[in-house]
């Protein structure tokens, strides 16, 4: 890619997959598969951003040095992960001559990573934690990086999005705070937080008003009552081809 041989694809199709969940895409950064390059742009994108995703450099080759170069930069070692190492002789149980030295290397995985299942290929994909801000690793082809971002790592993502506006209301109900007590507490980015913060209030559960330079937030209780007696309004009567049986 970077000496003109390949166009990066990928990075416009995340970013629209990405932009689509209302997640913001930062930049987009190419990587000579060199460590020192590998360990300074980590590096740089986490004092950017609360979540960093990248494709590449997961094979089996020897020129394949993600992997090693994240265990450096986590402070880890590479395991065998049983799971993974399944689904590859799975993968190629129709094709002896791929489960070579190399191929085995694809069930070593780092130990400190969350390992996600990549359906149609033998990279796993890997999430790392930096405090609260996260690293995902996909692999470079087009076909398996497609899949394993609407299977595996948008559901992922969203899911740890509505974790954290949850836990805002929860801070919320103690009363109004300001937009730098929600920082502290959470460790983000500013614009993670403003992100939050607008979807909160624009879907009218939150209040802000500005003083200063910083927001401050409260709950808007009247909605969240309307909401509440929603709730409990509801009922469920398992009934013979009712949904909820």
């Amino acid at each position: 890619m970077l000496i003109g041989q390949v166009i990066d694809t990928n990075s416009a199709w995340m970013a629209q997959i990405l932009n689509e969940s209302g997640i913001e895409v930062y930049q987009v950064t190419s990587v000579h598969d060199q460590k020192e390059h590998i360990l300074e742009a980590i590096d740089s994108a986490f004092g950017r951003v609360d979540v960093v995703l990248t494709t590449g450099g997961l094979g089996p080759t020897k020129d394949d040095i993600t992997k090693h170069v994240l265990c450096e930069y986590f402070d880890t070692t590479l395991v065998a992960d049983a799971d993974v190492e399944k689904h590859i002789m799975q993968l190629y149980s129709h094709r002896a001559d791929v489960l070579n030295r190399l191929t085995a290397t694809q069930w070593m995985v780092p130990a400190c990573a969350t390992i996600l299942p990549n359906r149609v290929g033998s990279a796993p994909l890997m999430v790392f934690a930096k405090g609260e801000k996260l690293l995902i690793t996909m692999p470079g082809v087009p076909y398996e990086m497609k899949v394993a971002m609407q299977e595996q790592v948008m559901p992922y993502l969203n899911k740890k999005k509505y974790d954290n506006r949850l836990q805002i209301i929860q801070m919320l109900s103690d009363g109004e705070k300001c937009g730098c007590k929600l920082l502290e507490a959470f460790n983000i980015t500013q614009p993670t937080l403003s992100h939050h913060m607008k979807m909160l209030t624009e879907c009218g559960l939150v209040n802000a008003r500005k003083e200063g330079k910083w927001q401050h937030y409260s709950l808007n209780c009247e909605t969240l009552q309307g909401f509440k007696s929603f709730i409990e309004g509801l009922s469920c009567v398992k009934k013979k081809g009712c949904c909820c049986q």
